[in-house]
């Protein structure tokens, strides 16, 4: 009996074992199924946009950077990408490691125009990939070994337009805000180079921080299974809600609203929830917020709000998206007017913004909300 009765536990044992191991294996494979369910929704949400229109976009010429040999230049033929007045577009790529599986996506800034604003960056030069060697987290911290691919800013529409302007009514196009196309190009030539990409960060000041929200949408296309992070610097995505007869007006000139998703309606009322949509729908996703409350280019000069003003729409709005994704939307916010990042080794709460920034791309559990 003794031995019929252990064999009985034995066997009672080994059943419970094999019954853990088939639940946990189909647990496994439950979570694997829905992140894999997870990650086919964005894709598909993506493509319901159309998103994809300007991939076919390839460059015409490969030149090395005159100014700074490190990089290449890639240019365009006009046909398919512009500045704002019609000259020559380039994407310049610095190819750090052939080890490295890690990709800096950055995004030139430099102001915005429409009709009755004409405060934007026009032409580019070789010299422009100089402000992406001067980034702190690049000179000062790990990501001095990625792979970075540079988007310059000429286009007038924050990376995002997608229209040719006839400002004259002479009854032909003067003004090319061709961003849109421009940025597809970028992430069409980062794919052909870099098809197999680990961690990517989408980065950029002003201009080209707002231009991470439109970027951020198509590089998930061509990158599924990436994991990314988004550097925002002085760029949240903002407009006065206020003032509806020049959001109408921008709208109209850009065409930016084609790409806006159905199932967002704040993403119309503001473009900076569109990370709050992706953040939904996209488990592969960090995204960091770094700003002064008073910015007074983006507050003053572009918004024409009151300081104030400004800063309340920017922690509300801002606040909400934290709010509803605690650990994987966080802001480092500074006392002040300033636009852009003035020193990398700023602190708020004893974290300098490069170790922030760090945190963020490893993943760190000490990656913060930061608020002066």
């Amino acid at each position: 009996m003794k031995i019929k009765s252990s064999i009985m536990k034995t066997s009672i044992l080994s059943m419970g074992s094999l019954l853990i191991l088939s639940l946990c294996c189909e647990r496994s494979e439950g979570q694997n199924k829905a992140a894999s369910n997870e990650t086919n929704t964005i894709v598909q949400e993506l493509q319901k946009l159309s998103l994809d229109k300007y991939f076919n976009i390839q460059p015409s010429e490969k030149k090395i950077n005159e100014i700074n040999p490190d990089w290449d230049n890639y240019y365009y033929n006009t046909d398919d990408c512009r500045c704002i007045f019609g000259t020559e577009y380039y994407t310049a790529v610095k190819h750090k490691s052939e080890a490295s599986k890690n990709v800096i996506f950055y995004m030139q800034g430099g102001g915005a125009c429409w009709p009755g604003v004409d405060e934007c960056k026009t032409e580019i030069s070789s010299e422009d990939v100089g402000y992406v060697d001067g980034l702190g987290y690049v000179i000062d911290g790990s990501l001095n070994d990625w792979n970075t691919v540079f988007a310059p800013y000429c286009d007038g529409s924050v990376h995002s337009g997608d229209n040719a302007a006839d400002y004259d009514n002479d009854g032909e196009e003067d003004h090319w805000f061709w961003g849109f196309r421009s940025t597809s190009a970028a992430v069409a030539l980062t794919k052909k180079l870099y098809p197999d990409v680990d961690k990517m960060l989408i980065t950029g000041c002003s201009a080209g921080g707002y231009g991470t929200i439109f970027a951020t949408m198509l590089l998930r296309l061509q990158y599924p299974d990436t994991q990314f992070y988004v550097l925002n610097e002085s760029g949240p995505g903002l407009q006065d809600p206020a003032d509806q007869t020049t959001k109408k007006l921008v709208q109209e000139t850009w065409k930016y609203d084609a790409f806006m998703p159905d199932n967002c309606a704040e993403c119309k009322d503001q473009m900076m929830y569109l990370y709050d949509w992706m953040l939904r729908y996209d488990s592969n996703l960090k995204i960091g917020l770094y700003s002064s409350y008073k910015d007074e280019v983006i507050g003053e000069d572009y918004l024409r709000m009151t300081p104030d003003s400004y800063s309340s729409l920017l922690l509300s709005t801002s606040g909400k998206i934290q709010a509803k994704n605690p650990n994987r939307f966080k802001r480092f916010f500074i006392n002040g007017s300033s636009h852009c990042v003035e020193s990398w080794k700023y602190k708020v709460k004893g974290v300098n913004l490069t170790q922030w920034v760090e945190q963020l791309v490893n993943d760190d559990s000490s990656w913060s909300d930061l608020l002066e």
